[in-house]
């Protein structure tokens, strides 16, 4: 991969290969300095060689289609919403990263799908109180420079779902 991004392997030292290599290995996730300007992005998705870490200067704010698909062309996410019958919501016991099975009759208009902001809240499922989004995603293992490219779905201004998989006790 090195080579295909420079061109050659004479400035690649054997640190540059092996940290990254080994966060990956051990299921560590981080940004590692290449020579020229280059950064090796580690997360449980593999190695990303780049040259700006991913997710750097990425704002979205887009009206979420629902029922629909909500492609944002920021990230290159979608965001799939389907209206489904409230014999079928015991699903979400089971939802997989990714899925957040919402009460569409206590949603308020309008729907949106945005990026993560700084000092975002929100009510987790069974929490008391609320809780900032920069600390869901530390629990969560969500690497920090992956963060920026994580949906939100809010419902009347309010956080109603942020991926990977936290649903708000308003809306549960």
């Amino acid at each position: 991969a090195w080579r295909a991004v420079a061109g050659d392997l004479r400035k690649l030292r054997f640190e540059h290969r092996a940290n990254p290599l080994e966060a990956a290995r051990e299921g560590r996730s981080g940004l590692f300095a290449l020579p020229g300007g280059w950064l090796a992005a580690v997360d449980s998705g593999g190695i990303i060689i780049t040259k700006e870490p991913p997710g750097t200067g990425v704002e979205y704010r887009v009206p979420l289609r629902v029922p629909g698909r909500t492609h944002i062309p920021a990230t290159g996410v979608v965001v799939e919403a389907e209206i489904i019958p409230r014999s079928e919501t015991e699903a979400w016991r089971n939802a997989l990263p990714g899925e957040g099975y919402l009460d569409f009759d206590r949603m308020g208009r309008p729907f949106e799908v945005r990026s993560p902001r700084p000092g975002d809240r929100m009510r987790l499922m069974g929490l008391g109180g609320t809780k900032k989004l920069q600390d869901i995603f530390t629990d969560l293992k969500v690497p920090r420079w992956k963060r920026p490219l994580m949906p939100v779905v809010t419902s009347g201004g309010e956080i109603a779902w942020a991926a990977p998989s936290s649903v708000s006790e308003l809306f549960k």
